[in-house]
């Protein structure tokens, strides 16, 4: 695969903790093709790539990049179906999202965890993290702090969490409310 390939170039042009925080940038994209083409689940690749990525963020100190190696586990952890770890990484992240703050990621995870808790059946809990999601992320004085060529993908990502607080409103019968 072409972004996997692209991300082992990267991985090998660097030298041994030279840009440990392009090298965990690279890590977690290989980590997350092997988890969308579902490369051999059976040999942890994925998860190897991602304790490797989450060793080398405690050596940048990088907030975000750790924040996206918890999201990209918690997807590990979706596609193992083991939904309580994933929830537990989830939560983590969206926290230290918040806490920088990096809106993408805010958005990213709060989306993640409140569709995972509309599969779960959990509405209302779901609706919470929908709704909170929103009032930060809906403040239009924030967009403008978004790194522009990350604008699409906050505005793809704040869409993805509004359809889900649409259909758990559907869903409640609360169609005022979405």
């Amino acid at each position: 695969d072409g972004a996997a390939e692209a991300a082992r170039q990267v991985l090998d042009l660097l030298e041994e903790g030279e840009y440990p925080d392009i090298a965990v940038q690279a890590l977690i994209r290989q980590a997350r093709v092997a988890q969308l083409t579902q490369e051999s689940d059976d040999d942890g690749a994925a998860a190897e790539l991602l304790a490797r990525a989450e060793r080398l963020t405690q050596v940048a100190g990088a907030a975000d990049a750790w924040c996206y190696v918890l999201l990209t586990q918690a997807r590990e952890c979706l596609s193992r179906d083991d939904a309580e770890r994933a929830e537990g990484l989830l939560v983590q992240a969206m926290a230290g999202f918040e806490q920088i703050p990096f809106l993408v990621g805010v958005a990213e995870a709060r989306a993640e965890l409140a569709s995972l808790m509309h599969r779960q059946g959990r509405l209302l809990e779901a609706i919470e993290v929908v709704e909170a999601g929103l009032v930060v992320l809906e403040a239009p004085e924030l967009f403008v702090s978004i790194a522009p060529y990350q604008q699409s993908v906050f505005t793809y990502q704040l869409a993805e969490l509004r359809q889900t607080g649409s259909r758990i409103c559907a869903e409640l019968g609360e169609g005022s409310r979405a």
